[in-house]
């Protein structure tokens, strides 16, 4: 549910007030890459991390960064907290598939 959470909300916590809107493709594109590392680092960590542990670290970073968006007004941070958020469910979605 974070992640349908994350999809509704992302654009206006990125919008500054009185602030050309953002380049909202070139982000979506940012995020798609990072997933795409994801995937990639978890074929790496499943090599040599148990994959009950490579969970519960995804979990923990991914709620570290919805604090992050929640605490901060910073723009650049929250930015930040996404592209590592969208790391965590490409890291997400093998590690279910494993399971």
């Amino acid at each position: 549910s974070s992640m349908f959470i994350f999809v509704f909300n992302w654009t206006p916590c990125l919008m500054e007030p009185n602030q050309p809107v953002p380049p909202f493709g070139h982000i979506f594109t940012g995020f798609m890459i990072l997933c795409l590392l994801g995937t990639r680092l978890y074929s790496y960590f499943s090599s040599t991390i148990p994959v009950e542990t490579i969970g519960l670290g995804i979990m923990i970073v991914s709620m570290f960064c919805h604090v992050a968006v929640f605490l901060f007004e910073n723009v650049m941070i929250r930015f930040l907290a996404f592209l590592v958020f969208e790391m965590m469910v490409g890291l997400y979605f093998p590690m279910m598939g494993t399971l």
